[in-house]
């Protein structure tokens, strides 16, 4: 499963002025945001719900972020009910 690490970052930036910022403010090393970014690590649940909760994500944003497929295969999603 991949994330859209493109997003995460828009995200982070919109909210903070910089990478380090928001690793101080949700409590994490700025290797592990740096692995996220990459794409070296997926977050897990946890991890994912911190993030939503700091950068203040909406549903919609979420799901675009961390679910951008249906399906393990790549099938796209088809609008968030």
């Amino acid at each position: 499963m991949k994330i859209n690490t493109q997003l995460l970052r828009g995200a982070i930036y919109s909210k903070f002025k910089s990478q380090n910022e928001f690793t101080k403010t949700i409590g994490w090393s700025q290797n592990k945001i740096g692995r996220i970014l990459k794409g070296e690590m997926i977050p897990n649940i946890v991890d994912c719900n911190a993030i939503m909760k700091v950068l203040s994500l909406s549903k919609e944003e979420y799901f675009d972020i961390f679910l951008p497929s249906a399906s393990p295969n790549g099938d796209k999603r088809e609008g968030v009910k």
